[in-house]
């Protein structure tokens, strides 16, 4: 093997064990950030509870559309589908099914009310 391409073996194996560890703190990123967003989905069905308890609805729309402006202040673009991606696991929080549709309570991706059918 040339000297050349002993260095550039080198270098490619330094690649991978950088990749590797940058992997690793994104993979411990994403544990947190589960570990975050079910901590929120119980928060917020607590929320849900304690507001149908006082005869409200299980969905704020106007706190939801808090959340999507939040989210799209902070991560521009994609703010809103991360949000609404946020927003709809939190929301069957309090249900068995936790794959409700933004919807299934009569608000959509906007956060208005429509009518019931």
């Amino acid at each position: 093997m040339s000297p050349q391409r002993s260095d550039t073996h080198i270098l490619e194996q330094k690649g991978d064990a950088s990749i590797s560890f940058l992997r690793s703190r994104i993979d411990e990123l994403d544990a947190r950030i589960i570990g975050l967003l079910q901590h929120r989905a119980r928060l917020a069905a607590q929320v849900q509870r304690e507001r149908i308890r006082r005869g409200g609805t299980r969905i704020a729309a106007d706190r939801e559309t808090e959340v999507r402006c939040r989210f799209s202040a902070g991560l521009g673009p994609a703010g809103d589908a991360v949000a609404d991606a946020v927003l709809l696991l939190c929301r069957g929080a309090g249900d068995d099914d936790a794959s409700r549709r933004p919807s299934d309570d009569g608000a959509d991706r906007s956060g208005e009310r429509r009518a019931d059918p």
